[in-house]
């Protein structure tokens, strides 16, 4: 039994690696630019090739979604862990590429993160935290970090 599931896992990411080429592909260009910036031409063609980005996406949703496996089994937290890695994986190939994370994989990712947690409060599995206030304190300190980064950035780029 666990052969077929590590099998599906492996067989799931080289799938959900050609998804997240083809959404990334079709994703409007103005996502992937500034605010009342308009969108340079290379934007509008393929962003994304089989090789060597799907093979790499793939790779790293393989060892994902495994590890996944491995932690929760097949689970709600499987399910939702997986979906959060493959638009975690966007936003990187977002980042990497154009040096902007679009605003809506930002919410896909919140929203994704926020079932997860309100799922484990209400389950009673507190897989995650004991209480209400660690997530409050975890967004605080995730928060803080993008502050501190942000102001980093801004002293070294002068901008």
């Amino acid at each position: 039994m666990n052969g077929m599931w590590i099998a599906a896992c492996i067989a799931g990411a080289f799938a959900a690696s050609k998804l997240c080429m083809v959404i990334f592909n079709r994703v409007p260009a103005e996502w992937l630019c500034d605010y009342r910036e308009q969108p340079e031409e290379k934007l509008y063609g393929v962003r994304l090739s089989l090789r060597p980005h799907g093979i790499m996406m793939a790779l790293i949703l393989s060892s994902s979604f495994l590890g996944m496996y491995a932690q929760y089994g097949v689970s709600f937290y499987f399910w939702a862990g997986s979906f959060a890695c493959v638009v975690l994986l966007l936003i990187a190939a977002s980042d990497l590429k154009y040096s902007i994370i679009p605003d809506q994989f930002t919410l896909a990712l919140f929203l994704t993160l926020l079932t997860i947690s309100c799922y484990d409060l209400l389950s009673g599995h507190r897989i995650f935290f004991s209480g209400w206030l660690s997530p409050v304190l975890g967004a605080a300190a995730g928060y803080a970090l993008m502050l501190v980064l942000g102001l980093a950035r801004r002293l070294v780029y002068k901008k």
